[in-house]
């Protein structure tokens, strides 16, 4: 981990006033900009004016397509229960008897397997809905075990700098930029 050379970094008349560690991330304030170096992050350092420095607030890192797909597997899961559970299709097939000696046998015989087939659908949307509520609670569990707390800084007009947070990290951020 090379540390990022912020003296190199200040521009013509530009002086530094004062310099904050939080989470491994240095917070360089100088006289007209705010500079971010983090040596494991991306970007490894970054720049931002004054005028456009905004608010401080505490947020998390944490995949969120895990949390999108887990609402997707759940809302199908919990359908494919309900109409397993309230439209049983076994209620709505009887067996076929041909009379005999009509020569309808054979064909019988697959409508048969069919309706048979049809009558495994309940047992298919159970398990099927079971597997998609199992796999939305596990991709719930990784989104929560995946978060992790991190100090926000607002800029006007670009992405915010996001920050690793320990423990009183927002507030020492929020002194520190309320000194400028």
């Amino acid at each position: 981990m090379s540390r990022v050379d912020v003296e190199g970094q200040l521009l013509a008349g530009e002086t530094r006033e004062d310099e904050l560690t939080v989470g491994g991330a240095r917070l360089v304030r100088t006289s007209h900009r705010l500079l971010v170096a983090r040596p494991d992050g991306e970007p490894r350092f970054r720049a931002v004016d004054w005028p456009n420095v905004g608010a401080v607030e505490r947020g998390t890192d944490a995949p969120t397509w895990a949390l999108s797909s887990a609402l997707q597997a759940l809302v199908v899961g919990v359908v494919l229960v309900a109409f397993g559970v309230v439209a049983p299709v076994d209620g709505l097939t009887t067996d076929v008897t041909a009379p005999g000696g009509t020569g309808l046998e054979g064909t019988l015989a697959v409508v048969r397997q069919l309706l048979a087939l049809v009558r495994l659908l309940d047992d298919a949307l159970l398990l099927g809905g079971t597997a998609g509520v199992l796999v939305g609670l596990a991709l719930v569990g990784y989104y929560a075990a995946a978060r992790e707390p991190v100090v926000v800084v607002g800029v006007s007009g670009a992405e915010p700098v996001r920050l690793p947070a320990d423990g009183g990290s927002v507030a020492r951020v929020r002194a520190f930029l309320a000194e400028a």
